[in-house]
């Protein structure tokens, strides 16, 4: 073999490897729809090399190109874990979540970086050993090659243009549906234009986040405590779950006692069956639970605040008790402003990290009331917990492993079983199986440690002898390979049932019960009416009898004027909305 046919093959390999990612997609990603956006996709993300390629000799293209390893690593993980392009909240999660979060991500992907890595590295050796430092192609043909390219990003972004139904803020924490054709559409799926639009995106979304400690310094909801007629020695505890489905629990009808707590508990709570999450993220679906605003209007999410900060104004005494969301500034504004807040820090070297750690600072702020009781010393307190979130081993101790093969199990470890197989991406039907099994044994060991934690906040909280609520909610759901899709966690631009579904769960106290039964019957009565996540913040304020105007009847877990909801809409991992499926 000549030396210029060896340096020609080997070119092209590594421009085959530039362009893995746009190929990868191509088979994988099934947000792609139709030849038309398959065929676009595929020249935007080729385009991207080519037009350098038209400008720079070969050695310098490609060192010049090794920059987008990152884009290229990002959007292969993406498509391997949710066959779809990289979205917004993908690219939130690997910028800006804990530590804690990123790196159990990062460490169930390993064998897949290092792959990518390895690749990189003999990328590098190959580009210094055999390509010479010469133009690709003569002049007048690189021109051509370049026009044709350039004419077709224009062509592409003309098309976006005008094929947009509305005028609307691409900056604002929501992407309205317009009407684009999906043909068109391929140029933004592209790599590397999806990660450098997800971003643009999530520094924006970011930065109103930063401001809304700024926007609402001197908002008020004018209540007072006149608006509650709560008795003063009311309690109320919150308990934000994570990562929960609501078809899992045992209470629900799951085939496996995940709940035997709960269930023992049987006609002390109402459970909703039919509750609905705003969004698939934490950092998104959380402030729009807390809040009053609708994502129709997201700008509201930053100017309003939360129904935490409302009961401070009616006097209670507020807490944030939490081992998560250290670094999302919404929700460190609202729990800074609490008169008692708890954060407990993770850290990547640690193992596991389980919620009973919030038991402790919970006792603490329930005895405060004991200690230092004055006479309109109401209590409001929320607990923000890690629950069921990925790596889901990590959220129970060993007695609590009841399912077995779980991911802690050493014969099903998840990386050995993806990494002794191939293809990674297409997995043997048996191998596939022991994947899902270990996938759901440690999500339902997981649950069954939730159930105790539920049940623990809940004797505490009845041991006070207080007119007192405890009401359970998941910010979100989870993928657990349930279908042919073969949907792993959350977040993705491809969504499901199982993301949006979650548990809404309210306990109520002997004392309460007495004081309340009218609230009582009306919690029964709307137990099976279709509701969103959103009905929370006027539900807890209505909970204890906060009556103001900027409290909707009609969105009121308690209240018989609740209104099921026969179409809900959610946000996708690109903050679009969507009808969510049922």
């Amino acid at each position: 073999m000549t030396e210029k046919r060896r340096e020609q093959i080997v070119f092209a390999i590594l421009f085959l490897y530039l362009l893995f990612p746009t190929l990868l997609g191509l088979f994988l990603a099934k947000d792609l729809r139709g030849w038309g956006m398959h065929v676009i996709y595929f020249f935007a993300g080729l385009g991207v090399y080519v037009i350098p390629l038209t400008l720079l000799r070969k050695r310098s293209f490609l060192y010049l190109s090794f920059g987008l390893f990152w884009a290229r690593i990002i959007d292969v993980i993406h498509m391997v874990m949710h066959h779809a392009t990289t979205s917004i909240l993908f690219v939130y999660t690997l910028t800006l979540s804990e530590p804690g979060e990123f790196w159990e991500l990062i460490s169930s992907f390993w064998f897949l970086i290092l792959i990518v890595l390895a690749i990189g590295g003999g990328y590098l050796y190959a580009v210094h050993r055999y390509i010479k430092n010469e133009y690709i192609f003569p002049r007048r043909y690189r021109r051509r090659v370049m026009l044709v390219f350039i004419a077709f990003y224009v062509v592409c972004g003309i098309g976006l243009a005008i094929t947009n139904s509305k005028i609307v803020n691409r900056w604002l924490p929501i992407n309205h549906e317009d009407l684009r054709t999906e043909a068109f559409v391929g140029v933004e799926k592209a790599n590397p234009f999806n990660i450098a639009l997800a971003s643009y995106h999530v520094i924006n979304l970011y930065a109103g986040l930063e401001q809304h400690e700024k926007l609402v310094k001197d908002f008020s909801f004018g209540m007072d405590s006149t608006c509650a007629s709560a008795p003063t020695d009311a309690l109320v505890v919150l308990i934000l779950g994570e990562t929960i489905r609501y078809d899992h629990m045992g209470i629900h009808g799951y085939h496996r006692p995940t709940t035997p707590h709960l269930d023992a508990r049987q006609g002390q709570w109402v459970s909703f069956d039919s509750c609905y999450s705003i969004a698939n993220l934490t950092t998104v679906s959380v402030p729009y639970m807390l809040s009053p605003a609708h994502p129709r209007s997201g700008s509201e999410i930053y100017t309003d605040k939360t129904f935490v900060d409302a009961f401070q104004e009616v006097g209670y005494r507020t807490a944030w008790i939490a081992d998560q969301s250290f670094g999302n500034t919404y929700m460190l504004r609202v729990a800074n402003d609490c008169d008692f807040t708890h954060y407990q820090p993770t850290s990547k070297h640690e193992v596991s990290f389980m919620d009973s750690c919030l038991l402790k600072p919970l006792e603490e702020e329930l005895n405060h009331f004991g200690q230092t009781h004055q006479p309109t010393q109401k209590q409001f307190i929320l607990l923000h917990t890690l629950g069921c979130h990925y790596k889901y081993s990590s959220r129970y101790p060993a007695y609590f492993a009841q399912f077995l093969p779980d991911l802690n199990t050493e014969s099903y470890n998840l990386q050995e079983y993806i990494q002794s197989h191939k293809p990674i991406l297409n997995l043997p039907d048996t191998i596939f199986s022991k994947l899902k099994e270990s996938l759901i044994n440690s999500y339902d060991n997981a649950l069954l440690y939730t159930d105790w934690f539920i049940n623990k906040v809940i004797t505490m909280v009845e041991q006070t002898h207080r007119p007192a609520v405890v009401v359970y909610i998941s910010d979100h759901g989870e993928n657990l390979l349930d279908d042919q899709r073969k949907m792993m966690l959350h977040g993705g631009y491809r969504t499901s049932r199982w993301e949006y579904h979650v548990p809404l769960i309210v306990w109520t106290s002997e004392e309460y019960n007495q004081l309340y039964p009218d609230k009582l019957s009306a919690l029964e009565n709307n137990r099976h009416k279709r509701i969103s996540t959103m009905t929370l913040f006027h539900s807890m304020l209505s909970l204890e009898g906060i009556e103001h105007k900027r409290i909707d009847s009609t969105m009121c877990i308690d209240q018989q004027a609740l209104i099921h909801q026969s179409v809900l809409y959610g946000l996708d991992g690109n903050l679009k909305c969507i009808e969510l499926e049922r």
